[in-house]
This record gives structure tokens, C-alpha cells and sequence, in this order.
């Protein structure tokens, strides 16, 4: 891990190193491109002001210094923007080296579209927010990227389709500056809205002006009119008032017309600004390697009936373009009413969306999965350790070898082994605070979840069924509501069991990680209401694991024949002082825990137990 850091880190410095070697010439290009116009203004004024063959020999000069300057202008933009691109290219290197070292608060924060799905597990598990699955994997940059990932965050793909996930992040992996390439090109497009939705409904939606053709006859109509009166009256054949004519129609036209067609411009144009980032976008994506079939059906999207995404944008931002004329009133006005300028760019819109329409959803969609699945590959990249998942359907049992939370660095993390099941059991996790069990079950669903995105999971090597994961962990009281914190885990714990019901005999098990609940009752009932719960689970055929302190919880049927019990360890030592010191190693062991640490706890934050006071015997 140190290792991908500092080739990062090495990367970045060289990228920043070549930025100041770009901007220095382009310091010297600006001078050179003053001294030019400088030069061709000289000329041109010995030009106005001298006789031949003075004159002729300054026109040329003066020309030849403007089309030098014309050059430098050219050359000068392209330093800008490969030096913009060197300067992006620093600062993501440097962001992937802080990824790498788990470094979340060196990490800006994924802006993501409205979430939906199971939001409470999301929570739970840490898919979503600071130092989550999701900023981990925050290397994506276009918002339909962003969705995408969300998406496949919350919702479990097939086993054949993770598979082809599988294959392509596996040749994406190797292909750091193709990948490093499609995102810069993707951080202009970081401060959009998400929501494509807008420019996806017109482009599939009906054509306004094609679908009225006598209106389309008039605007065809309309410039003819205006140049044979334009042509007759400077000929005398007909009065100059008669000028009139086309100027009436094109007024009662636009009048009536010219907001409709405005608002086509508008709902396109509200998309069609980040659409124009994406020309270049679309353009890198088509270049990645199709070997797999993942890919190849990827890149077959990207060139939808033989027309290049990145084309087919490029010519609707050429269009949009002369519609922006709209906003020079001494220019559009005189132009509109004796054209009907707009309506005749309208139409090349129209011819757009005719032709490349339909193909508009499949071009995000594709472009959203490359970029998530280089994201996944630049995982697979940093952590060559990790594995890729095996998926059993026939044996619906969760079996980890050194399984670690993917969140944690790699020198803090602590593999353990782990399994699940068979249905009809469940792993009972028992230990002191703070020893690790909660990260334990956060370990098991975080993997699941990257395994079933087609990523590689931080574990040597994990075989699992497709699951279905439910979670109560981090539950929380309602003021608002008027609900208690009892009673939000009870209907949290509902929900997971009714999930379950609905999930036995599916072919996705469900797969559920409960730590610590109910505690907002006494022991005794607290006790029986568990019971109840894992009962309910285990009759479903679910798979999973809880976490407890109640070293009793499984002394009674149906826990006791159905748990296997395993704990985590702390260790207290003492100094010459006398003063405790507490240390977790974090290995799971087989058993029931033997001891607790609340007390010392207490001891080590500075607090006392309250001595017990025995109460006095009645005289």
C-alpha cells in the first residue's frame, strides 16, 4: 500500500513538474503573441499611411504578422488546456494517494443523486458519506457516473452480470492512464446537477415543429418571401412598401411561436451546457480496450447505429450555438423577423432528435457503467491482494478467508476468517467493548456489498450465494415521530424479518447483521424478545450473524442448537505505577467471551465504580 502511494505521489509531482514547464512557455507564447500584434499594427498603419511600393510590401508583412498571431493564438489555447489537464491530472494523483493511505478528510466529498433503496443498511454499513464505500470509490466523475455507482451500491446485480463486471475491471485494472484519463476528462462535469433526466425526456419525447407541417411550410416560405421582395422592390418592380409583408408574418409568427420554440431551447440547453463537456468524454471512453464482452456491449453503446457519441453531441452543441444568437437583440431581431431564424434552428434540432434520440439514455447509461467499472478497476489496481468473489448459489453459505474492513488501511486492518451458515444457523459474536465486533459484521456486509458491484472484496478469498443484506446497527429515536428508540429498532427488526419471509425460497438468501439490539429493555425480556427475532430468521433459512454482551443469550432453545459461537479478547497490563493499559488484538476466537472491560473502562477514562452500599439489617 505504501508502495501505490508514493507511485502516486510521484505521478502527481511529475504531472505538476510538466504544468510549470507548460505554463513558462505559454508566459513566452503571450509575449511572442504581443510582439506580433504589435507588428502587424505597425504595418498596417505604414500601409494607410505610405505610397507603393511601400504599401504592398506592409499589407504583406501585415499579414504575415497576423497569420503568425493567429498561431500563437491556436497554440496558446492548447497550452491552457494541456496544462489545465497536467494540473487536474496532479491533483487527482495526489487524491488517489490519500485514497490509497485512507486518508478520508484529504477527500471531497461524492456528490451523489436522491438515494433510494435500503438507506438504514447503507447507513449502517457505511456505503454512502465521509470515509465510506462510496468515497472510496469516489474516482468517478460524470453525474451519470455518480448514479450509477449509487446505484449499483444499493442494489445487488446477478451473478452472470457480476461476473462480466468481473472481467472488465479485471482489464481495466492494468490500464492506469486510460482510466486516469477518463476521469479528468469527467471533472468539468463535477459541479452539474445529476439529474440527466430533463435532456433524456426531450430527446425521446415528440418533435414540436415537425409535427406541424404547415407551420414549417411558412417558415420555409418566409426568407423566400423576404429576398423577392427584397429583390423587387430594389428593382423598382413593386413599391417599397412593400417590404411590409414578409416583416407582418415573421411578427405574427415569432409572436405566437417564438415561446414555444424558446422553450425547446431552454429544456435542451438546461442539459446541453454539461452535455458539451461530455463531447470529449464520450471521445476517451471509445477509446478503452473491448476484448471482454462487458466492454465490447459498452462501446457498441457508445456508437449507436454507426454515429459516434461524441460526434452526434458535438453537432447539437454547434446547433445550440446558433440559437444563442437570441441573446444579441440588434443582431436576432432583424434576422428573426425576416427569417424566422430560430425556427429554422429549431429545425436542425429537430433533425438531431429525430436521428439520435433514442440512442441518448443508452449513450449515459453506457458512459455511467465504464466509469463505475474503471473505478472498481482502480480498487483492483491499488489492493492487488484482494480477491474476487466466488458465487455458489447451490450452497448458500458465507466462507471468508482473512476477511478485513475495505475501509480501514492496510496497517490497521485485521483479517479474520469467517462463516455463515449453513441455513438454520447463525454466527453468535460475543466479546468486550470495543474489541471488534461491530467492525466484524461492518466487514462482512461491506464486502458483500463491493462483491456483489463485480468488485474485488478485501479478503483472500471469499465464496458466497447471491444475498440479500439487512442490517440493524445504528438505529436511532424520533422525536419528531413520537418514536423511542425501542421501538425504531423493533420496527427495524420487523422489517428485516419480513424481508426474510419474502426472500425464502428466492434464489437470493437473505443475509442479516444484527449488533447489539434491544438493548432499551431489561435483560430478562430482552432476552426472549432476541430469541424471538433470530427464531423467526433462522426458520426463513436466512444467514447471519449477531453481536452481543449478553453472555446468556444463547443458554436457552432455539438459540443454543442453532448459534456458533465465536468471541473477541481484550488485554489489560499494568505499568510500575500501577496504571492500567488496555490493548484488542481483534482475532476472532472460537467460544463464548469469558470476560468483560466495562469496569475497566471506567478505571481507564479516569472514573470509579460506585461502591455498592449493603443495605442495613431492620433492628
Amino acid at each position: 500500500m505504501a508502495e501505490r502511494a508514493a507511485d502516486y505521489e510521484a505521478r502527481a509531482a511529475r504531472c505538476a513538474a510538466d504544468a510549470d514547464t507548460l505554463r513558462r512557455r505559454g508566459e513566452r507564447l503571450t509575449a511572442a503573441r504581443l510582439a506580433t500584434f504589435l507588428l502587424a499594427a505597425v504595418f498596417a498603419v505604414v500601409a494607410w499611411t505610405q505610397a507603393p511600393p511601400l504599401r504592398g510590401i506592409a499589407i504583406v508583412a501585415a499579414v504575415m504578422c497576423g497569420a503568425v498571431f493567429s498561431r500563437l493564438v491556436t497554440q496558446d489555447r492548447r497550452l491552457r488546456r494541456e496544462c489545465l489537464q497536467l494540473r487536474r491530472l496532479s491533483e487527482l494523483n495526489q487524491r488517489q494517494a490519500a485514497r490509497v493511505r485512507r486518508q478520508w478528510n484529504r477527500l471531497p466529498p461524492l456528490r451523489l443523486p436522491e438515494l433510494k433503496g435500503d438507506l438504514a443498511t447503507a447507513g449502517d454499513l457505511d456505503l454512502f458519506g465521509h470515509a465510506s464505500l462510496a468515497q472510496l470509490l469516489s474516482n468517478v466523475g460524470s453525474p451519470s457516473a455518480r448514479a450509477t455507482l449509487a446505484a449499483w451500491l444499493l442494489a445487488p446485480a446477478d451473478v452472470p452480470e457480476i461476473v462480466r463486471r468481473q472481467v472488465a475491471v479485471s482489464e481495466l485494472a492494468p490500464q492506469l492512464d486510460w482510466r486516469q484519463g477518463l476521469e479528468v476528462r469527467a471533472v468539468p462535469l463535477a459541479d452539474h446537477d445529476p439529474d440527466s433526466d430533463p435532456f433524456i425526456a426531450w430527446a425521446e419525447g415528440p418533435c414540436w415543429l415537425h409535427a406541424r407541417p404547415m407551420l414549417w411550410t411558412l417558415v420555409l416560405a418566409t426568407p423566400l418571401l423576404s429576398l423577392v421582395v427584397g429583390l423587387a422592390a430594389y428593382a423598382g418592380l413593386i413599391a417599397p412598401g412593400w417590404w411590409m409583408l414578409p416583416l407582418v408574418v415573421g411578427l405574427t409568427v415569432s409572436f405566437f411561436g417564438c415561446g414555444r420554440v424558446h422553450a425547446v431551447f431552454n429544456q435542451v440547453a438546461q442539459r446541453e451546457g454539461a452535455v458539451a463537456h461530455y463531447a470529449e468524454l464520450f471521445a476517451w471512453a471509445a477509446t478503452a480496450s473491448t476484448r471482454c464482452p462487458k466492454l465490447e456491449s459498452l462501446g457498441q453503446a457508445l456508437r449507436a447505429q454507426g454515429t459516434a457519441a461524441d460526434a452526434a453531441l458535438d453537432h447539437l452543441h454547434r446547433a445550440m450555438e446558433l440559437g444563442e444568437l437570441r441573446f444579441s437583440p440588434m443582431v436576432w431581431l432583424p434576422l428573426q423577423f425576416f427569417t424566422l431564424w430560430d425556427f429554422h434552428v429549431l429545425a436542425l434540432v429537430e433533425r438531431w432528435q429525430r436521428r439520435h434520440g433514442h440512442a441518448v439514455r443508452g449513450w449515459f447509461a453506457a458512459l455511467g457503467e465504464l466509469e463505475t467499472l474503471a473505478a472498481l478497476a482502480g480498487l483492483r489496481h491499488d489492493e492487488p491482494a484482494w480477491c474476487f468473489p466466488e458465487f455458489t448459489a447451490d450452497a448458500p453459505r458465507l466462507a471468508g478467508r482473512a476477511l478485513a474492513h475495505p475501509l480501514l488501511a492496510g496497517e490497521r486492518r485485521v483479517a479474520n476468517d469467517v462463516e455463515l451458515g449453513p441455513p438454520g444457523s447463525f454466527l453468535l459474536v460475543t466479546g468486550s467493548n470495543m474489541s471488534g465486533k461491530s467492525t466484524l459484521l461492518r466487514s462482512i456486509g461491506a464486502n458483500v456489498v463491493l462483491a456483489q458491484c463485480g468488485g474485488p472484496v478485501c479478503a483472500a478469498a471469499l465464496e458466497l450465494p447471491p444475498l440479500e443484506v439487512a442490517s440493524s446497527m445504528r438505529v436511532q429515536d424520533s422525536l419528531e415521530d413520537g418514536v423511542s428508540f425501542f421501538l425504531a429498532e423493533l420496527k427495524r427488526l420487523k422489517e428485516i424479518v419480513d424481508r426474510a419471509q419474502g426472500a425464502a425460497g428466492s434464489p437470493r438468501v437473505l443475509l442479516y447483521l444484527l449488533d447489539e439490539i434491544l438493548q432499551g429493555t431489561n435483560s430478562a425480556e430482552r432476552q426472549t424478545a432476541v430469541r424471538e427475532v433470530v427464531g423467526h430468521l433462522l426458520r426463513c433459512r436466512a444467514l447471519g450473524a449477531v453481536t452481543t454482551h449478553d453472555l446468556h443469550l444463547a443458554d436457552a432453545e432455539p438459540l443454543r442448537s442453532c448459534s456458533r459461537q465465536v468471541h473477541f479478547r481484550e488485554q489489560v497490563d499494568r505499568d510500575q505505577h500501577g496504571a492500567a493499559r488496555m490493548t484488542f488484538d481483534y482475532q476472532l476466537r472460537p467460544g463464548g467471551a469469558t470476560t468483560t472491560n466495562a469496569l475497566r473502562l471506567l478505571e481507564l477514562i479516569g472514573l470509579r465504580a460506585v461502591p455498592q452500599i449493603e443495605p442495613k439489617s431492620p433492628t
